[in-house]
């Protein structure tokens, strides 16, 4: 905007504004009307000059919501028919226009699954038109407030998770929200389970490496405690999410107060409490994450990497370390039962990163709890017999053929010794996050492609896995999933580890 006070001179962060800077603006007899004119503008000038009705029409009663900055509504682009929502900005004052493109700019920048997609951007002389992707499932703060919902540890990992990887996300392109809470967290579809959409970087900004900001911005019960002494960093959002994991286990966030005062003592004083029924099935490592996001030093603060690799993130709140929980038997016995049918590239690299996994104990102990439960003899290997025993210690009616079948698609070795090693158990138990994050892909596409020309093929695959032809031709011409390439490139390989997945990651 151009006015001296509408950015902090030493970071260039959006300042808040003042009447008396906006009358500046409007009086300076020194600006032509043209140049008022300009500073109106949010868009720069070669997004400037569409029409929004060239391009998309509005649907009847497709009202979504409206607020203190305009509505959101619902609408149709003319080329395809595919819907969008339509978010207007009345631009009522031109100290605001600053704020809006620095909001303009980060969504412009932004490519990440975890946070809502801005499709289309117009403007008139008073008004902003962002259009974004549709979220059938509104406000994750919708199923926090019903008290009919209450959410299983599970949901609330697989939400936090989602969660941490769209912020990880903003903070490496050197991006702070500060102002996430469950209103500006959207489910893409109807249920839980959905994908999650940051939204709304109103008051988001950029920052550099060491950087510390000094405005007091955000919503009471979410914000930091440095945030309240105007010195924080990105470990202020950080905090803002440890209040989204207490707020989606009980209900009710962890500093509540009957005024902004009281919350704010509440937070300063940073003493989380577990009390309340709500809490008294809940795990210990999950109450240990919570304590850990809301640590009141922020150097001490748990990071994002260090929430995305906390076992109850990894585990996707089921942590119990024995088997014979009702409900973790459950899950193990899918996870067996599905491994079997899994393609032998996908089996190859789950085993390859079992391996790597049970060299190091210290995240490897449930895996090898288990194991030592189920094997019997404790000779090192799970045997059909080992098997059928701890099933039927379990109630569950099995066949003797379907426990052979199991225990035979655990192993990738071939002839009569098909019981199954510690590796090859780890690998068809471990939790997805081990072999469907991005980073995990990524390498072991690397790992498996030897010859670095972007496609694993039969010879890749002998070199890598130690594997014969035979059945690396076999792996490929699976892996190929039809497209007769003789090869997996990374998509196709994406592809192949994700099927036979029941949730999307």
């Amino acid at each position: 905007m151009g006015n001296q006070g509408s950015r902090d001179p030493a970071t260039g962060e959006v300042e808040s504004p003042s009447e008396a800077e906006e009358a500046a603006i409007l009086a300076d007899p020194s600006l032509t009307d043209a140049q008022k004119a300009e500073r109106m503008h949010v868009l720069e000038a070669k997004d400037r000059g569409r029409r929004l009705e060239d391009h998309f029409r509005p649907l009847d009663g497709g009202i979504l919501g409206k607020g203190h900055y305009g509505e959101v509504c619902l609408v149709e682009r003319i080329s395809d028919g595919q819907r969008f929502a339509l978010k207007t900005i009345v631009k009522r004052k031109p100290i605001y226009v600053e704020i809006l493109k620095n909001e303009v700019q980060i969504l412009s920048n932004t490519d990440h699954p975890g946070i809502v997609q801005m499709v289309d951007k117009f403007e008139r002389m008073s008004q902003l038109f962002l259009v974004f992707e549709l979220c059938h499932g509104g406000e994750l703060f919708e199923p926090i407030a019903d008290s009919s919902v209450t959410l299983s540890e599970r949901q609330s990992a697989r939400i936090i998770r989602k969660v941490l990887e769209a912020v990880r996300y903003l903070h490496d392109i050197g991006v702070i929200h500060r102002d996430l809470k469950p209103e500006n967290i959207l489910l893409k579809e109807r249920g839980i389970d959905s994908e999650i959409k940051v939204i709304d970087f109103g008051l988001a900004t950029y920052m550099k490496p060491g950087e510390m900001l000094r405005r007091h911005v955000g919503t009471p019960y979410y914000i930091a405690p440095e945030v309240l002494e105007k010195n924080y960093s990105k470990e202020a959002d950080v905090w803002s999410l440890g209040v989204i994991l207490y707020t989606l286990l009980c209900s009710a966030p962890p500093f509540f107060g009957d005024t902004e005062r009281e919350i704010y003592r509440r937070i300063r004083t940073g003493e989380v409490m577990f009390d309340g029924p709500d809490w008294e099935p809940r795990s210990i490592a999950c109450r240990d994450l919570v304590v850990s996001l809301l640590k009141k030093t922020p150097h001490v603060r748990l990071s994002l990497d260090g929430a995305l690799t906390h076992r109850w993130v990894v585990y996707e709140g089921d942590v119990a370390t024995d088997p014979r929980d009702h409900r973790t038997f459950a899950r193990l016995f899918a996870r067996l039962r599905r491994y079997g049918v899994f393609p032998i590239l996908k089996k190859l690299v789950m085993l390859h990163i079992a391996h790597k996994i049970i060299a190091d104990e210290s995240r490897s102990d449930r895996e090898r709890r288990f194991f030592s439960i189920i094997d019997g003899d404790s000779d090192g290997f799970i045997s059909s017999l080992d098997l059928a025993t701890f099933l039927n210690g379990q109630d569950a009616d099995l066949r003797i053929e379907e426990v052979d079948w199991i225990v035979e698609g655990l192993s990738m070795r071939e002839g009569e010794d098909r019981d199954a090693s510690l590796a090859e158990f780890s690998a068809a138990v471990m939790p997805r996050l081990n072999y469907l994050r991005e980073s995990s892909l990524i390498h072991e596409f690397t790992f498996f492609d030897r010859d670095s020309n972007g496609i694993i093929d039969v010879s890749d695959l002998v070199a890598a896995a130690g594997i014969d032809k035979e059945t690396a031709d076999i792996a490929i011409a699976e892996a190929d999933l039809g497209q007769g390439e003789g090869g997996v490139d990374f998509g196709t390989f994406v592809r192949l580890m994700a099927g036979g997945e029941r949730d999307a990651i």
